[in-house]
């Protein structure tokens, strides 16, 4: 349609219809900033609930629960284990850029950096398997025996980045970082 016809067809609404009737980029941008939000949220509320729940090894009857607010401090030195080379805590920086992404309305990349951020942390799962460390300077090891509301939470906030961005997709400015042409 030329711009022209659309002008044409615009002028030839009544007024009660208004501006809604034409296509805008606003509504895809408030769905975006809505995801970010809801993503941002959801991460807030997964550092205050308890994540993963541990058991010694050799002391079944100890049991703890790690917060997602101490996982996002000490998670990082889970690439030190020794023969367990946890590295789902890098999950969140890869959020962190799938949020930048879709602030910066680079939904593809978006897209990546969350189901990416996505994967990695599903690498928390193998702490079923194999004894972690022990925490709080005990000498014996753990090893994870329930997911808590934490975890379900901070899987959450990088599938609602991937599902914002999806729901934006096919928007001007995705096919410049693609290498297509629209």
């Amino acid at each position: 349609m030329s711009k022209n016809h659309v002008q044409r067809l615009h002028e030839e609404l009544p007024d009660s219809v208004g501006e809604g009737v034409l296509p805008s980029r606003e509504p895809r941008r408030a769905v975006r900033l809505i995801f970010l939000i809801l993503s941002v949220l959801t991460f807030v509320i997964a550092l205050a609930c308890p994540a993963l729940e541990f058991e010694g090894v050799y002391s079944p009857h100890h049991r703890h629960w790690e917060p997602g607010w101490g996982l996002l401090l000490f998670g990082w030195a889970g690439v030190f284990y020794g023969c367990m080379f946890q590295f789902a805590w890098f999950a969140n920086p890869l959020l962190f850029i799938g949020w930048i992404f879709l602030l910066l309305k680079q939904k593809w990349w978006a897209c990546l950096g969350g189901s990416s951020a996505f994967l990695v942390a599903l690498q928390t799962l193998q702490m079923f398997s194999k004894p972690v460390p022990g925490f709080e300077q005990s000498s014996d090891s753990t090893i994870m025996v329930k997911l808590g509301a934490g975890f379900y939470f901070w899987t959450a906030t990088m599938l609602l980045v991937v599902v914002g961005a999806l729901c934006c997709a096919g928007q001007k400015g995705d096919s410049a970082v693609l290498g297509g042409k629209r």
